[in-house]
């Protein structure tokens, strides 16, 4: 398990090395919707559940000003 958390912590930071070198400007922020959804899952390391699932909804009543 150890050895699996370390190879997965290289991974992670290769990944998020690769974006810095081709970062661009932002371009223009796009409308906020009404609704959103989140869903989130993954290992749980050090316990003895195996894993994790969470999830989120969103509705917005009044508009921005």
């Amino acid at each position: 398990m150890k050895r699996f958390a370390c190879v997965a912590a290289v991974c992670l930071v290769a990944t998020l090395g690769t974006g810095v070198r081709s970062a661009h400007a932002q371009a223009a922020p796009a409308a906020d919707s009404q609704m959103y959804a989140e869903i989130n899952f993954g290992p749980t390391l050090g316990h003895k559940s195996d894993a994790f699932v969470g999830g989120e909804f969103g509705y917005r009543l009044t508009e921005n000003p």
